[in-house]
């Protein structure tokens, strides 16, 4: 069973990039070796440009942020707008660019700070650096295309569970969920066993 309040907590809470970055892992085999460069890149740009580079991870770790807590907002919400119209064109059969409407979360005021703070970064960084700094493009890269796509999953199942206690008369569309999974195994293999994998001994998701 989910449960609603984990999932939430999963959505909105401080630990959202380290448990997202936790699912990639999981999910991902080339994902560590990414990582890795990563933090080796940083690593490597802290002995050069100081404490600047924290703001730049903080940064990096606030537009994730952004776009899970919104992708999440929008699967919840496709949750219901399946419910109020089901004859209606299912976003299933668009584009995720579509459903996951990225030209707006990009315009997301925390997402776009964020975007402020990187270029500043950026701009201040030599040739040299910059090759250094293609690491974290490939990362950051890497996080903007699979996580939303994972927080919206996590948004419609949340619906599941919290729309029955606020919207009389909704009730969870099983078929539909089946298929939005089978969806996603298509990319990423058997997405429900996985998700398994996180949960607790109460049957509660941890991600």
């Amino acid at each position: 069973m989910f449960r609603k309040k984990v999932i939430w907590e999963q959505l909105t809470g401080e630990r959202i990039t380290e448990d997202i970055i936790g699912r990639l892992e999981e999910m991902f085999e080339d994902f560590p070796q990414v990582r890795n460069r990563y933090l080796s890149a940083m690593e490597k740009l802290t002995k050069t440009q100081g404490t600047a580079t924290a703001t730049e991870m903080d940064a990096i770790n606030s537009q994730l942020q952004s776009l899970v807590l919104f992708s999440g907002m929008l699967g919840l919400k496709a949750n219901l707008d399946h419910f109020i119209d089901p004859v209606a064109r299912n976003f299933l059969d668009v584009d995720t660019e579509v459903y996951l409407r990225e030209e707006t979360s990009h315009r997301l005021p925390e997402y776009k700070n964020s975007k402020r703070l990187r270029d500043e970064f950026f701009n201040r960084l030599s040739p040299e650096e910059k090759e250094i700094y293609d690491a974290v493009m490939e990362y950051t890269c890497y996080l903007e295309t699979v996580a939303p796509k994972l927080a919206h999953y996590y948004g419609y199942l949340l619906g599941n569970e919290l729309l029955p206690q606020v919207f009389p008369g909704y009730h969870p569309d099983t078929l539909q969920t089946a298929r939005y999974e089978a969806m996603l195994s298509q990319y990423w293999g058997n997405v429900k066993t996985d998700l398994r994998k996180g949960c607790d001994s109460n049957g509660s998701i941890t991600v």
